[in-house]
């Protein structure tokens, strides 16, 4: 064969490569999960709720599971909370936290590298809480709270800690909703699914994950006031009041 054509050959091949590989034809990068980290039990979010002040919310929940045991087809739960404060329907579950590095694999493929070096996973049965019950209903901010920014990030009852979330309003993500001069009005929002993070152990960092619950929420202003609205990470919409002038 022809130098000039074995050359050009070479040059192809070290060309085409790579593109396969972006392409995921030749190789492709994919997470491989490595070994646990930890395990521990923990008090999880079936529900977050929100109530403006002087208003009144409603939360609707059902989560659906999908851990290692068929024993349980689902957890239903209701809220309802008034004049600002805060609540959580919480379930007690099984975390496990393992490590997990990007690698190349060959054959096709789209590329799926890892976006953290820990993942979470969720064991979605609920375990039996002291009550003798699988919910537990948690007052996150009494009543009478203008603003919802003093919500908790995480709890701790009937002897167990919790994930952390975020159900405070954000920075930057609110619109005013003002009912001064005219009647009340209704909101309504739906989430499927709530970010969280999980600590197996103290001092470990944090480890994004999320809890798979469709949430349907109705909240209810009256006339006469003013209010931030704006959705929060984990509980739906949050609330900062004013009054009317």
């Amino acid at each position: 064969m022809h130098v000039g054509v074995i050359l050009l050959l070479i040059a192809a091949t070290l060309l085409v490569t790579p593109l396969l590989g972006l392409w995921g034809v030749g190789y492709h990068e994919t997470c491989v999960m490595g070994a646990s980290v930890g395990k521990t039990a923990l008090l999880t979010p079936v529900a977050l709720l929100n109530s403006p002040y002087h208003g009144s919310a409603h939360a609707s929940a059902n989560r659906t599971l999908h851990g290692s045991s068929t024993s349980f087809a689902g957890l239903e739960g209701n809220l309802n909370a008034s004049n600002g404060l805060s609540a959580g329907l919480f379930s007690l579950n099984n975390w496990s936290v393992f490590d997990q590095t990007t690698q190349w694999v060959w054959g096709p493929g789209a590329p799926t590298p890892c976006s953290s070096v820990e993942v979470a996973q969720l064991d979605s049965n609920p375990i039996l809480l002291p009550s003798g019950r699988y919910v537990l209903t948690v007052t996150l901010l009494g009543e009478g709270n203008t603003s919802d920014s003093g919500v908790p990030g995480s709890i701790s009852a009937s002897g167990y800690s919790s994930v952390t979330f975020g159900g405070s309003l954000p920075a930057g993500w609110s619109q005013g909703q003002g009912t001064c001069s005219g009647p009340g009005v209704g909101l309504s929002f739906t989430m499927t699914q709530i970010p969280v993070a999980v600590i197996v152990h103290p001092g470990d960092s944090a480890v994004p994950a999320f809890v798979p619950s469709t949430i349907s929420f109705t909240y209810s202003l009256p006339s006469g006031g003013n209010w931030l609205v704006g959705p929060s990470q984990s509980a739906g919409l949050a609330f900062s009041y004013t009054a009317c002038p």
